[in-house]
């Protein structure tokens, strides 16, 4: 657990990159909650959906951020150098020649790595699923909120400040244990 909340610093700072990267409220304008911006969007979304979502919102990034560093230790496993491993990912993507082009080795363990990197994912995704559905939420009822979150900066405020809450609980028992 201690290792988990050791990246909540990291945690902290994905907030926004999960939330969105928009600007912070205008002092000037008037605080709604969620059950006015709910009814200007005609979708119901009460305090308790949107303390729900910030919950599971947090295990998600946990969970994301675990994966991605499972991956990385996968292509680092597989001896390929960060750099060299992006290069390969921005040919691919761009359809463009690789220089130097893949040797053999390389291309037997970027299949290794595609599976190991496949099995990661999928993991990852039913940890989430389930994460999700333990707050009571189901997978589309979460991405619509995420939706509206990401539309709304009143909205992602508030769950900005939920999150960051729970963070730093999260932290704050870390250091008890």
């Amino acid at each position: 657990m201690k290792q988990l909340l050791k990246g909540t610093t990291v945690l902290a700072l994905l907030v926004g990159t999960f939330i969105g990267s928009m600007p912070v409220l205008a002092q000037s304008q008037p605080i709604r909650t969620p059950i006015q911006l709910a009814e200007a969007s005609n979708s119901p979304l009460s305090t308790e959906d949107l303390q729900k979502f910030a919950n599971a919102a947090v295990r998600v990034i946990i969970i994301k951020n675990q994966a991605l560093r499972q991956i990385g230790a996968a292509i680092k496993n597989q001896g390929f150098s960060p750099e060299r491993f992006e290069a390969i990912v921005k040919a691919e993507r761009s359809q463009t020649a690789l220089n130097p082009a893949l040797t053999d080795d390389e291309k037997q363990k970027l299949a290794a790595l595609d599976s190991q990197i496949k099995t990661i994912e999928q993991q990852a995704q039913n940890l989430m699923r389930q994460e999700v559905e333990a707050q009571s939420l189901n997978p589309q009822r979460f991405q619509e909120i995420s939706k509206m979150v990401k539309e709304d900066r009143e909205l992602r405020q508030q769950v900005e400040n939920l999150i960051k809450k729970q963070v730093e609980e999260l932290q704050n028992s870390s250091t008890n244990e």
